[in-house]
Formats: C-alpha cells, sequence, structure tokens
C-alpha cells in the first residue's frame, strides 16, 4: 500500500479515491445499457425487453460482490493500517474464494429454477427465449462479475486506483467490440450478449492482475483458514455498501414503492427507483407493442428503454 495514505492531506486522498470509484460504478452500469443498445439495433424490441427482464439478476451479483469486496477491503485496510501485512493478504484469499463460492452456490440454485424465475422477474411467451439466453450465461459465469467487482476494490485500496478505473474503461470498450463481433458478425443472439460482457469483465480482471507485479503492491494469494469472526466482519461492514443495490435489484421483481420514514435519503432513492421502474415498464410496452419483433431497433428507442434501469444504477 502506498505511503501516500499518511503524507497526503485527506481532501486529496479523497479526490483520488473518488473520482476512479464513480468512473468504475458509471461504466459498470454502462455495460448493461451498451447491451441494451446493441440487443436493440441489431435483434430488436422482443430481444431487447428479455435482456430487460433478467437485469435484476446482474444487479443482485453485483450487490453481493459490493457486500463481501468492500467488507473485505476495508477490514484490509485497517488491518494494513496496524502494520500486519500478512494477515491482510489472508484477508484478500479469503474474500476471493469467499465471493466466488457464494456466487457458484447463487447461481447453481437460479440455474435450477431459472424457467420460474425468468417469469416470475417478467417475461411471457415472446420474451422468454431471449431472456432464458442471456440468463444462461450470465449464470454460468456470473462469477466473472463478482470476482472481478472484488478485486477491482482491493486493488483501488492497495493504492491502485488508475489501475482499476483503466481496467474497467477497457471492459467498455472490449464490451462494445466483443457485442459487435458476437451481436452483428457472428449472430448467436442475447447469449452473444451475455458473452461479450463476461469476456469484458475477464479482460478487466488480467489488467488487474498486473497490480500483483508491482513494487508496491501487498497483495498476493497465501495460504489461509476460513475465520467465522473474520467473515462476520467482512458481511457486517459490507452490509450498507449493497443494501440499496439489493433493493434495487427486488423492486424491480416486486414494481412498487418502498419508502422508509426514517430515512429522506431513502426515500429519495425508492420513489425515483419507483419511477425509474415505471418508466421502463412504459417504454417496454411500447417497444414489444408498436414495433415489429424482428425488425432492427433505432438506438435512440434502446437509449429511451435503458435509462432508467442506467440512472437507477447509478444511484448509492
Amino acid at each position: 500500500m502506498s505511503d501516500s495514505l499518511t503524507n497526503l492531506p485527506v481532501y486529496k486522498l479523497f479526490l483520488r479515491y473518488l473520482i476512479p470509484s464513480i468512473v468504475g460504478m458509471m461504466l459498470m452500469a454502462a455495460n448493461i445499457v451498451i447491451d441494451g443498445i446493441m440487443v436493440g439495433s441489431r435483434l430488436g424490441a422482443e430481444a431487447l425487453a428479455g435482456v430487460g427482464v433478467v437485469s435484476p439478476v446482474y444487479t443482485i451479483f453485483i450487490a453481493v460482490s459490493l457486500w463481501m469486496g468492500v467488507g473485505a477491503a476495508t477490514r484490509y485496510s485497517m488491518v494494513m493500517g496496524a502494520g500486519k501485512h500478512e494477515k491482510a493478504r489472508e484477508i484478500f484469499t479469503q474474500a476471493l474464494v469467499l465471493i466466488f463460492s457464494v456466487t457458484v452456490v447463487i447461481a447453481l440454485i437460479a440455474y435450477q429454477f431459472r424457467e420460474p424465475l425468468i417469469y416470475a422477474l417478467g417475461a411471457n411467451a415472446d420474451t422468454y427465449r431471449h431472456a432464458s439466453a442471456y440468463m444462461t450465461v450470465l449464470l454460468l459465469f456470473g462469477f466473472v462479475y463478482t470476482i472481478e467487482s472484488v478485486f477491482s476494490v482491493f486493488v483501488r485500496n492497495d493504492g491502485g486506483m488508475n489501475l482499476s478505473m483503466a481496467a474497467l474503461v477497457t471492459a467498455a470498450l472490449a464490451n462494445i467490440g466483443f457485442n459487435y463481433l458476437f451481436l452483428f458478425v457472428l449472430d448467436w443472439g442475447t447469449a452473444g450478449a451475455a458473452l461479450a460482457t463476461v469476456l469484458a469483465y475477464t479482460l478487466a480482471i488480467f489488467i488487474l492482475s498486473l497490480h500483483f507485479f508491482r513494487a508496491s503492491s501487498n497483495l498476493k494469494l497465501v495460504r489461509f483458514s476460513f475465520q467465522k469472526r473474520v467473515v462476520w466482519l467482512i458481511l457486517a461492514i459490507g452490509f450498507r455498501s449493497s443494501a440499496f443495490t439489493m433493493a434495487r435489484g427486488t423492486n424491480s421483481v416486486k414494481k412498487k414503492p418502498s419508502v422508509s420514514p426514517y430515512s429522506f435519503r431513502l426515500e429519495w432513492v425508492c420513489c425515483f427507483s419507483s419511477l425509474a421502474n415505471l418508466l421502463q415498464d412504459q417504454s417496454s410496452r411500447f417497444l414489444v407493442t408498436s414495433l415489429h419483433p424482428s425488425r432492427p431497433l433505432p438506438w435512440t428507442r434502446s437509449v429511451c428503454f435503458l435509462l432508467p434501469t442506467y440512472l437507477r444504477a447509478l444511484i448509492l
């Protein structure tokens, strides 16, 4: 970890960590929008609606990764501040194993019940095949999303803010390229769009791995034994970071507002999320009912359809 944490003024450190974090969150949300725009342009309204149907699954994966990633990275920084470098490496390794295991368990359970789950999320006979193809890839390779997210948080906390941002920028650009290849050249449908995002995040993981070779890096994979106390601390610290993201995912399924009388901020977030859900519902109905399902969808209509999802994903 860089010595700048103890030498630089607080406001400079705040900005150094804030800007890459904001850019990273925006790009994570933008990947879904990019998929939607290119799916709509190539496959039409029904395919775009199918991708929108399964977006809560992606949101849940991100929420779980934030829960464990932020919690573990915060604990990592606390231990590093105490000078216990080997203990910090054990936390890093344990966090990666933990998020991989949890993601695989969630994905396996969801995969076994994917048909009723897709219909529960709002699919119909017309959008089911598109939603199913997208969700299948999402579940099979969901661990790529979560590991990249956790890895990115750790690299950022270990002083690699710019590398973390560069990895996400590269992933966003690669996602566009892979989407064009799989959708417009190879014609792989919505499964190709999901695979494009998986490969883009895999590329981001490789870029983040460069941090291992830096002289200032403390991140290393080491042997460890699971400690219940460490796991509970990770979950307790990271819960708040994932709570709103998890609520957005479930709110997308429930389709009804959830307002807390104890927090104006929570009320504002939920009201905005409900408005975004309403806009997305209305635009989804318009797309499916007014456009021919096999015709290419103009990119402007795709943006209007995915914009509520994108804006909702930016609210912390």
